[in-house]
């Protein structure tokens, strides 16, 4: 949320990424990534939290409406991909030698 001041309520000892009170949910806690924030205060009094684990929430994968072909293929077309999480989490895909 753009322009919205919000206490940091705890960091990962790398200080990659802050708590902070959800602005769209009180009463819930959401984490942020410290580089698309601007920070102010003394850093160094935020305490050091565990790391969440990540679970993955949603997937998708569109293409487009319409997929070119000729006879014979294989016919190239490209992929939209989109993963969703509950937290801060490193996700690894592959979508190999999809075939219909």
């Amino acid at each position: 949320m753009v322009g919205k001041t919000v206490p940091i309520l705890g960091t990962f000892p790398t200080k990659s990424w802050w708590q902070i009170t959800n602005p769209w949910s009180l009463g819930t806690q959401c984490w942020v990534a410290s580089s698309v924030t601007i920070t102010s205060g003394d850093l160094s009094k935020v305490p050091v939290l565990a790391i969440p684990t990540g679970l993955v929430t949603g997937v998708s994968i569109s293409t487009p409406a319409v997929v070119p072909c000729t006879c014979g293929g294989p016919n190239p077309t490209s992929f939209q991909v989109s993963i969703t999480t509950n937290g801060p989490a490193k996700v690894i895909y592959h979508l190999g030698n999809l075939q219909w």
